[in-house]
């Protein structure tokens, strides 16, 4: 409901959601991404790489459980459009008089809270009129039938890196610890990484921290490995099994690194087209040259037990 998008229709929910999101993706001309969602964003994440597993490379959930968070009932979803349709009416114009008729406006629906909506999600302008920044009834529509849904089936189909950044239970986190370990049990693998002293907004009061996190995420650093130790693991010419790989000198993230895998060359560009494969030769031995803009190769190496190292 926030922004100037106007309001269309009553479904909300996270496929339609994951649908827009691949619009704006292809208007811009975006195709393979690392994508954070924060707080029911995060489910829409999950949902549009579900719908779209070629265009993630890796999937990052800033404070936001999957599991249903609401009892749902074809009863209870009549009930919610009915009162969305009558919170469209109340608020059809959104410019109120005074922040005092504004606050009068939201109590019914938002009780204590809605004294601090007019200065979250309300602008005042020089002659005290408010103009409120966000429809009540997509937001009311939005949260029920989000939350209605238990997205742990869609994570379990993923097979991309998953990222939880879990704000502080004691500052008011989204996430329940029975959330947390359907997480767990729907990917092993994700990590999940409490962020001490975090609010529900992590990129606001622990900017830096999430930065730091999302970064080590999407590019993690190699164990290094020197080339003595790198030429040791040569077969003869011509093996693949163990190889050398180089990003090359232009990359976001130039780098060379030795990889240690049985897969044949073939399996490994039909397992991560994003990147750049080429046989080549170093010191008259034949090396695999592979190249891509960021840490998501690394990242999807260790996933699948391929040892991956820097090289000095």
């Amino acid at each position: 409901g926030h922004g100037l998008t106007p309001a269309k229709g009553e479904n909300y929910s996270s496929e339609l959601l994951a649908k827009d999101l691949k619009g704006l993706l292809d208007h811009l001309d975006i195709y393979r991404v690392h994508l954070l969602g924060h707080s029911m964003g995060g489910r829409t994440a999950v949902r549009f790489a579900e719908m779209n597993p070629d265009r993630v490379k890796s999937l990052i959930i800033e404070d936001m459980e999957l599991i249903s968070r609401v009892q749902d009932s074809p009863e209870k979803r009549s009930q919610v459009i009915e009162e969305a349709r009558r919170l469209r009416k109340t608020f059809a114009d959104p410019v109120f008089p005074s922040r005092t008729e504004l606050i009068r406006a939201l109590t019914p629906y938002y009780g204590a809270e809605a004294e601090s909506l007019t200065y979250r999600r309300a602008r005042e302008h020089p002659d005290g009129t408010m103009t409120l920044l966000f429809r009540p009834e997509v937001s009311l529509l939005y949260g029920y039938q989000a939350n209605a849904e238990d997205l742990t089936g869609a994570l379990r189909k993923l097979n991309v890196p998953v990222l939880v950044l879990r704000s502080d239970p004691k500052m008011g986190s989204a996430m329940s610890d029975a959330g947390v370990t359907r997480i767990q049990e729907a990917d092993p693998l994700a990590q999940i990484r409490l962020v001490e002293g975090a609010g529900h907004v992590i990129h606001r009061s622990h900017a830096q921290e999430l930065v730091a996190n999302v970064g080590r995420f999407v590019s993690p650093p190699l164990p290094r490995v020197d080339h003595k130790t790198a030429k040791a693991a040569f077969g003869g010419e011509g093996r693949v099994p163990n190889v050398l790989v180089s990003r090359r000198a232009g990359m976001r993230s130039a780098q060379v690194a030795y990889l240690r895998t049985n897969r044949s060359l073939e399996d490994l560009k039909a397992t991560y087209p994003y990147a750049y494969f080429d046989l080549g030769r170093l010191r008259g031995r034949v090396v695999l040259d592979a190249g891509t803009g960021d840490g998501a190769f690394v990242t999807d190496l260790r996933r699948e037990g391929i040892e991956a190292y820097g090289l000095d």
